[in-house]
């Protein structure tokens, strides 16, 4: 429930009075609902080479509020700061954080491209997406079953016959890395996280 109907509430209890004494009025309850829906996620997608490993989910970014408090119904939109012109560029061994505002976003990545051939990760960039709209790409080496929207795999295009996958590590955090699960082969490539610090909150109150 957002801050201003909070207040609106603290502020219906107090009770003021002809000589400016204030005295509260009796404690009451007041039962209140609220359903939080995701409108947005927020995306990671690594490019290697010419090639896209795909939109790994990491995290909500817009909410939409709907609830009642006594007899009346309210509604709110949650949105985190936009991430316009924001991305990670992995060095050989580090990662630079462009585009950031530290104000609104914690960010941070690490980058380790020293330990395999082929064509080095050259950026991971992010989007908002509707969740229904988030399309991972599954390799013969994640064929499960289910519609997986938090990790994403390629065949490798270091290794073609190989994979490469982005996986959710966290909220708001990822894990690149290269065959996973094959001791031999196993590769950790890069990772960060990309993290909301502000959120702008509207609403409406209905009576």
């Amino acid at each position: 429930m957002g801050i201003g109907f909070v207040l609106a509430l603290a502020g219906a209890a107090m009770l003021y009075v002809s000589k400016g004494d204030v005295k509260t009025s009796a404690q009451t309850n007041t039962p209140y609902t609220s359903t939080w829906t995701a409108s947005s996620v927020l995306t990671v997608d690594a490019r290697v080479g010419t090639s896209q490993v795909g939109q790994a989910a990491l995290g909500v970014w817009g909410w939409t509020v709907a609830g009642t408090v006594g007899s009346k119904s309210f509604t709110e939109t949650w949105q985190a700061p936009s991430i316009t012109g924001v991305s990670f560029t992995p060095r050989s061994v580090g990662c630079d954080l462009v585009g950031l505002n530290a104000q609104q976003l914690l960010g941070g990545c690490f980058a380790d491209q020293n330990e395999i051939g082929g064509p080095d990760t050259s950026s991971y960039t992010f989007a908002v997406r509707p969740p229904s709209e988030v399309v991972s790409n599954k390799s013969r080496y994640n064929s499960g079953s289910g519609l997986q929207r938090a990790i994403s795999c390629i065949n490798s295009p270091r290794n073609g016959d190989e994979t490469e996958c982005l996986i959710q590590s966290g909220s708001y955090a990822f894990q690149h890395v290269h065959e996973p699960g094959f001791p031999s082969r196993d590769r950790w490539l890069g990772g960060g996280v990309l993290m909301p610090l502000v959120w702008t909150v509207t609403g409406s109150i209905r009576n």
